[in-house]
């Protein structure tokens, strides 16, 4: 499972390549982002939407196609790849301290399958319970939820801090793992067919005001067209 296989070793890459100082997340602010998940995207989460800052900055990526307000202007952009090798989309570094990135969201594209995950607008409820119950189950995260964002639903998740690894390659978790921090992500599709995943960077530990600007970020996503977006589900959902 590709999203699997991805966000089991994101949280180990970034604690391996940037964490000093990370110790485990403090539970308080990992439990507000879980039990904020279900206004975690919606029009209706007015105490997001209206976290406004003087220093916002909208951010747009030519080559990914997607536009996103930031709360200031990221200080550095680097390559997802730089993170997960082979994965395409980019790192919004907003605090750092030299190599140790202690706030960012990394932004990637074709982040999934249709097979992983599919289009969420279409399922009924029982998928829903479902698909929930899919990622819950393989022992990555630590919560999951569908939630309504901007016309579309995203999978809004919060990383597990203990995650079940397989070291041996045989496509069976043999042992667990401690993350030295947690992220809250989200998977959703964009307006040309583009299969996005959002993710907070907040190091060492998952903070309020990280978790506040990440939400009211996620309700300015847009994706633009694009090259990459002229594939024929992108011209069949940009004809609804």
């Amino acid at each position: 499972m590709k999203v699997k296989k991805y966000f089991a070793a994101s949280a180990f890459v970034c604690a391996a390549v940037f964490a000093a100082n990370a110790g485990m997340p403090s539970t308080s602010y990992a439990a507000e982002a879980t039990a904020a998940a279900p206004a975690a995207a919606p029009a209706a989460a007015d105490s997001d939407a209206t976290h406004v800052k003087s220093t916002e900055y909208r951010y747009t990526s030519e080559q990914y196609g997607y536009s996103i307000t930031c709360p200031k202007k990221p200080v550095g952009v680097i390559p997802a790849s730089a993170l997960y090798e082979g994965q395409k989309g980019e790192v919004l570094i907003f605090d750092n301290d030299g190599y140790n990135i202690k706030r960012a969201w990394m932004v990637l594209a074709d982040a999934y399958s249709d097979k992983d995950i599919p289009d969420l607008t279409k399922l009924t409820e029982d998928q829903q319970k479902e698909l929930i119950k899919k990622f819950t189950d393989h022992g990555n995260y630590e919560f999951v939820r569908i939630a309504e964002m901007n016309g579309t639903k995203g999978l809004y998740t919060v990383t597990a801090k203990e995650i079940e690894v397989d070291s041996n390659g045989d496509g069976k978790p043999d042992t667990t793992a401690k993350a030295d921090s947690q992220m809250v992500e989200t998977f959703f599709q964009g307006a040309y067919g583009g299969r996005f995943a959002v993710a907070l960077l907040d190091n060492p530990e998952l903070t309020r005001e990280g978790v506040a600007d990440y939400r009211a970020g996620l309700l300015t996503f847009q994706q633009w067209p694009t090259n990459a977006s002229s594939s024929k589900d992108a011209k069949a959902n940009h004809k609804k």
